[in-house]
């Protein structure tokens, strides 16, 4: 896994925990699963955005050193 993906994905976990002490075991899982999911989503897009403004910039840099 890329470094940044990790470091990207381990941040939004880090700010989408949840701690749900008033509902049942199952539910929680569910909870946090969802959470963990919705932030590896999160974590996935912003890597490919990232990904894209350097494509972008690579490009832009190659066009004007020729």
């Amino acid at each position: 896994m890329h470094p940044l993906t990790l470091a990207v994905i381990t941040f939004v976990v880090m700010l989408t925990g949840c701690s749900d002490q008033d509902k049942a075991a199952d539910s929680k899982r569910d909870h946090i699963w969802k959470s963990q999911t919705q932030s590896i989503e999160k974590a996935r897009s912003a890597e490919e955005e990232i990904r894209k403004a350097f494509s972008r910039r690579d490009r832009e840099a190659d066009q004007q050193s020729r």
